[in-house]
């Protein structure tokens, strides 16, 4: 006769007492390691001992009343069980190949019904199924037992007891060869569900998305219901998004502020809500205007200081360069609100040529701003007036300079007479200027005494010619002769052409017309009042 070691233990432990004469056969499979509990003879004294024939087959360890048979490799080993006083019994470890049980793995909840089949197979066709189990199956409340074919295992029943338990299962081949194995039930009783990972807040862009993620744990397994609050007191489901992960897309400004969280359920009654996490929606900095300009030409109208408007919203400016290079407030710029102002001594310093100054962001999107440096010509466009008559006894004339990036600029006017030799020079300390040229008498009682007018945008060292812009100081009237006598002719005579005069400073030749680095205009003379 044989006994399986995979009987309940409540009749194991009398496996001693029944031993007899006999011995029993305990089939276990290779690589698997049962326990149960032996009970010495009624009025033995002390303990027993173990002794494995084959270790090579079966480890066998004893703590107390403890027996633990582990198998390891297929064949029989006999064990020796030493009662004292010269008693001995003996069992028979039989160790198999073992079965393969899919699932060989059930996970049960208190409470809950539970009806599942383990597929068992083995190296041969299987013809017969044994199955035992190491718990009291009424108390538990499972059930394990043959499927409807040989190679089934049905475990159903409604648990009411959490805790482990093993069904051990015996099949045979049409060989009769012995196959063995053991599925493990956990029988879990229900917990409250708890969080492991709360969703964060989240940072986005209008017209992105977001994504939120929670995690918990409970027996059953939690469901999720994600909600959202626009005030932070009253929350709504939000429909379909029951998993634990929240995705938002095309989001808005009118997002900006909104709470979501995240409830979990076990099926139980129990519920959980998440904290909540807020969601901030902005737009990307941007910088206005995206393309700036700076004249070097110290009289260009765009020789100042350039400012833009950076509108961050929720960033942070982190960091400006120029061309890579890392720029220092208040040295290379200062902020003052949503206003930044790049400063002359940075600006003056850049070659000519378009820079890109990249506003290094908080959120990483960086705006651009192309900074355009270059030279103007400076010129005159207009000398009022264009000709002008002083009377003999001199006097002034009131000249204006006009034109293009003057502001700055070194003005300076001269008038000469035929000889060349300037007279009364005067500077102009920013066009339009005007400032007043006063011509001496003319000595000469019978010719005009004419003047002409260049002007220098370099303090004197190059002239423009603007010639022939001339000024006439008329002859003296002669005084009466005694008697009468014809009245002289008040017409006087035309200006004759004065050539120009380049003294001063190395005189230029360039005329109204060049344009190299000074581009002249029409100039005009007008007598003063």
């Amino acid at each position: 006769a044989s006994y399986d070691a995979h009987a309940d233990p409540a009749t194991l432990p009398m496996l001693v007492v029944v031993l007899g004469d006999e011995d029993r056969v305990i089939t276990i499979s290779a690589g698997v390691t049962y326990a149960f509990e032996l009970l010495p003879l009624p009025g033995a004294q002390g303990g027993f001992s173990l002794l494995v024939e084959d270790p090579n087959v079966a480890v066998v360890a004893v703590d107390d009343l403890t027996v633990t048979v582990t198998g390891k490799r297929p064949g029989q080993t006999k064990v020796k069980v030493d009662l004292g006083e010269g008693s001995e019994r003996t069992f028979i470890v039989e160790v198999v190949d073992p079965l393969l049980i899919v699932p060989a793995a059930h996970a049960l909840t208190v409470g809950v019904p539970y009806d599942e089949t383990s597929a068992v197979s083995a190296a041969a066709a299987i013809v017969s199924i044994d199955v035992k189990t190491k718990f009291d199956e009424t108390a538990v409340g499972i059930t394990a037992e043959p499927g409807m074919t040989p190679g089934a295992v049905r475990i159903h029943g409604t648990p009411s007891q959490a805790g482990t338990y093993q069904v051990y299962i015996t099949a045979r081949d049409g060989q009769d060869v012995p196959y063995a194995g053991a599925a493990v039930l956990t029988v879990l009783g229900p917990t409250a569900p708890t969080f492991t990972e709360q969703p964060q807040d989240v940072e986005a862009t209008a017209g992105g998305g977001a994504r939120f993620t929670a995690a918990a744990e409970s027996w059953p397994a939690p469901t999720y219901q994600w909600q959202v609050s626009t005030d932070g007191t009253d929350w709504d489901d939000i429909p379909g998004e029951t998993g634990d992960t929240l995705v938002l897309s095309g989001l808005a400004l009118e997002h900006d502020g909104n709470q979501y969280r995240c409830v979990v359920t076990n099926g139980m009654g129990a519920s959980l809500a998440s904290a909540p996490a807020t969601l901030s929606v902005t737009t990307d900095a941007t910088v206005q205007p995206t393309t700036a300009f700076f004249d070097l030409n110290t009289g260009g109208d765009e020789h100042r200081a350039v400012e833009v408007t950076l509108s961050a919203g929720k960033h942070t400016l982190l960091q400006l360069t120029n061309d890579g290079t890392p720029l220092a407030e208040p040295g290379d710029y200062g902020v003052n609100g949503e206003t930044l102002s790049f400063t002359m001594e940075f600006l003056k310093g850049l070659t000519v040529g378009a820079h890109t100054v990249t506003f290094d962001m908080s959120d990483g999107r960086d705006p651009l701003l192309t900074l355009v440096v270059y030279a103007t010509e400076s010129k005159v466009t207009e000398v009022l007036p264009d000709a002008s008559e002083v009377p003999s006894e001199g006097g002034p004339v009131d000249v204006a300079v006009r034109g293009d990036s003057l502001a700055g600029k070194q003005i300076r006017v001269q008038a000469f007479d035929a000889d060349g030799a300037p007279t009364n020079i005067f500077d102009v300390i920013a066009g339009p200027g005007t400032a007043t040229l006063v011509f001496p008498p003319n000595e000469s009682l019978d010719t005009d005494k004419v003047y002409n007018v260049r002007v220098s945008l370099d303090g004197g060292n190059t002239w423009l010619d603007l010639s022939p812009r001339l000024v006439k100081v008329l002859k003296r009237a002669a005084q009466p002769g005694p008697g009468p006598g014809p009245k002289p002719d008040p017409t006087p005579d035309p200006a004759p052409d004065v050539p120009h005069s380049s003294s001063g400073g190395g005189g230029c030749n360039a005329g109204l017309g060049a344009a190299a680095a000074l581009a002249l205009a029409s100039v005009v003379l007008r007598r003063k009042p």
